[in-house]
């Protein structure tokens, strides 16, 4: 009882941060892509919408850390793989924060946590009910096209993206800071590869379960 307690409590805190932080990517965006840069007061909104989601998200990330260190057992998956997971999102978020032109591949990035949203929302649905096949059905969707399409797909285009930023910005040194994008977008696209397979391995468990029953 105390384990589902923790697990309830550290849901709806999850809950509670993704959407202040899916607000704030819906702002980023906004910003990035449907408004004139030309003008000095959007330049001026785009970096603080920016800095609004940057340092929401990378507060998030590390309060979720601590807690998840300090009480594993309110998390349903493997804790130590999340773990790794917020700490090598925490170093790749340092590109962006140095590099602004980079920013657009965090917005991109922190796309992923549609998945969490959905995933967590579910658990608090009726299962089988109307909303909870749709939510079902964003998530398997999202989890598709963000972490197996889009993840692996951006560690060809941070591959690109550290070869000109050596060439042009670092006059053909390639032992910079930009080497850690291609790295850790590559583990965090092997996480998500893990995690496809525990997903599709639990379903099975729980339908053989249910067969026997």
């Amino acid at each position: 009882m105390k384990q589902n307690i923790l697990v309830i409590v550290h849901d709806i805190f999850n809950l509670l941060c993704l959407s202040i932080i899916l607000y704030r990517l819906y702002q980023f965006i906004s910003f990035n892509y449907l408004l004139d840069y030309s003008k000095p007061f959007i330049i001026t909104q785009n970096n603080l919408n920016f800095e609004y989601l940057f340092y929401t998200f990378l507060s998030y990330i590390i309060v979720d850390s601590i807690w998840i260190i300090t009480l594993p057992k309110s998390i349903l998956s493997n804790h130590i793989a999340l773990i790794i997971h917020h700490m090598g999102v925490i170093v790749i978020l340092y590109i962006p924060w140095k590099y602004r032109k980079y920013s657009c591949y965090m917005g991109l990035l922190i796309l992923s946590e549609l998945n969490t949203f959905f995933l967590i929302l579910k658990r608090f649905v009726t299962k089988n009910s109307l909303f909870y096949k749709l939510l079902n059905g964003l998530f398997i969707g999202s989890w598709i096209m963000i972490r197996l399409i889009m993840y692996p797909s951006l560690c060809l285009l941070f591959i690109k993206e550290y070869i000109d930023f050596s060439n042009l910005e670092e006059k053909g040194n390639y032992y910079n800071i930009a080497i850690v994008g291609p790295i850790m977008q590559f583990l965090l696209t092997i996480l998500s590869v893990k995690w496809t397979y525990d997903i599709i391995y639990n379903k099975k468990i729980t339908n053989n379960i249910q067969k026997n029953n």
